[in-house]
């Protein structure tokens, strides 16, 4: 197994940014690392993102050590080294950042759309106001709106691509609306089952089968089970 080693550089404190997905400093977080620098000095390096950014020149972005720069701003340190990873694919500069973080605290599909949309990745944002305005948890607005997985939403490949996700979304919603759930599993079967070629799907005459039927639809814990019922109840 290959390791890849970065760089080390100098660079001066005042030209550090914090990333526009960065988490809030904690005051008493910062002020505790001054104190342990005063102390025993600087122990390691901050990461650094060195890109652009959708900005106009590169910059150096804070990707680890948030709170020790926030603390060196208080005091006269100029510059320190850090580790330093240049990129402009923001699948990188992400999932560093992922990385990084889920040693203390492990990403939710919300971090990684969230980072991507904050660099100002046009896919994401759709993906990200779908899911607002909709209620509905990432994984089913990115099935919605581009038949995605978890892991394409994760490297930064999500693509909105589906031309029926507002009729989708709007028969989704009145489904689950009718049933009372927001069960993932039966979500992701119904979108399944009415993108099927093999269904010649009328919205209303499934409401109207459903009312009629709504005991037999059994919330099972597996999606290929739940679509059966859903194609049963649907003949």
């Amino acid at each position: 197994m290959k390791i890849k080693d970065y760089k080390v550089e100098k660079v001066k404190v005042n030209v550090m940014k914090n990333l526009p997905f960065n988490r809030s400093i904690s005051i008493k977080q910062s002020d505790r690392l001054l104190s342990s620098m005063a102390n025993y000095g600087i122990l390691r390096f901050p990461v650094l993102i060195k890109a652009k950014l959708n900005k106009p020149k590169v910059g150096y972005w804070i990707a680890d050590g948030q709170h020790m720069i926030t603390a060196l701003t208080k005091v006269d340190h100029a510059a320190l080294n850090c580790i330093i990873v240049e990129t402009e694919d923001l699948g990188t500069v992400v999932n560093v950042m992922a990385a990084l973080n889920n040693v203390n605290l492990k990403w939710s599909l919300d971090d990684y759309v969230n980072a991507y949309a904050a660099l100002c990745n046009k896919q994401y944002e759709t993906l990200r106001a779908h899911k607002l305005s909709t209620g509905l948890n990432y994984a089913i607005s990115a099935t919605i709106l581009g038949e995605c997985q978890a892991h394409a939403i994760k490297n930064g490949t999500f693509k909105v691509s589906a031309k029926d996700a507002d009729r989708i979304t709007a028969e989704l919603i009145d489904v689950i609306s009718f049933l009372g759930t927001n069960n993932s599993k039966f979500m992701k079967a119904f979108i399944k089952f009415r993108r099927s070629p093999n269904v010649e799907y009328n919205h209303k005459i499934f409401m109207q089968k459903l009312a009629k039927n709504k005991s037999k639809v059994k919330l099972v814990h597996d999606e290929a089970a739940m679509r059966e019922i859903l194609e049963n109840l649907y003949k």
